[in-house]
Protein backbone atom coordinates (compact mmCIF):
# COMPACT_ATOMS: atom_id res chain seq x y z
CA UNK A 1 0.00 0.00 0.00
CA UNK A 2 2.78 2.19 0.90
CA UNK A 3 4.45 1.55 -2.13
CA UNK A 4 1.84 2.55 -4.20
CA UNK A 5 1.17 5.50 -2.74
CA UNK A 6 4.98 6.94 -3.41
CA UNK A 7 4.53 5.23 -6.71
CA UNK A 8 1.46 7.85 -7.12
CA UNK A 9 2.97 10.77 -5.72
CA UNK A 10 6.39 10.28 -7.54
CA UNK A 11 3.82 10.21 -10.65
CA UNK A 12 2.68 13.63 -9.76
CA UNK A 13 6.05 15.39 -9.12
CA UNK A 14 6.68 13.87 -12.13
CA UNK A 15 3.58 15.46 -13.71
CA UNK A 16 4.04 18.76 -11.71
CA UNK A 17 7.51 19.01 -12.71
CA UNK A 18 6.66 18.53 -16.68
CA UNK A 19 3.92 21.28 -16.23
CA UNK A 20 6.31 23.82 -15.19
CA UNK A 21 8.58 22.59 -17.92
CA UNK A 22 5.89 23.55 -20.53
CA UNK A 23 4.83 26.48 -18.71
CA UNK A 24 8.41 28.14 -18.85
CA UNK A 25 9.02 27.23 -22.12
CA UNK A 26 5.74 28.93 -23.26
CA UNK A 27 6.72 32.28 -21.48
CA UNK A 28 9.67 32.11 -22.81
CA UNK A 29 7.75 31.44 -26.66
CA UNK A 30 5.43 34.43 -25.86
CA UNK A 31 8.27 36.46 -24.86
CA UNK A 32 10.17 35.90 -28.02
CA UNK A 33 6.53 36.51 -29.81
CA UNK A 34 6.08 39.66 -27.81
CA UNK A 35 9.47 41.47 -28.97
CA UNK A 36 9.18 40.11 -32.48
CA UNK A 37 5.91 42.12 -32.23
CA UNK A 38 7.51 45.39 -30.98
CA UNK A 39 10.45 45.22 -33.38
CA UNK A 40 7.55 44.65 -36.07
CA UNK A 41 5.50 47.55 -34.68
CA UNK A 42 8.65 49.87 -34.54
CA UNK A 43 9.68 49.40 -38.36
CA UNK A 44 6.12 49.48 -39.18
CA UNK A 45 5.97 52.95 -37.34
CA UNK A 46 9.02 54.03 -39.15
CA UNK A 47 7.83 53.02 -42.57
CA UNK A 48 4.28 54.71 -41.63
CA UNK A 49 6.01 58.31 -40.69
CA UNK A 50 8.45 58.08 -43.84
CA UNK A 51 5.35 57.95 -45.89
CA UNK A 52 3.68 60.62 -44.50
CA UNK A 53 6.71 62.71 -44.20
CA UNK A 54 6.55 65.02 -47.37
CA UNK A 55 9.81 64.93 -49.38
Amino acid sequence: RRKLLNKEKAHNDENKQRQADETRVEKQNLSEEIQCLKEIHQQYQALLESLLTPK
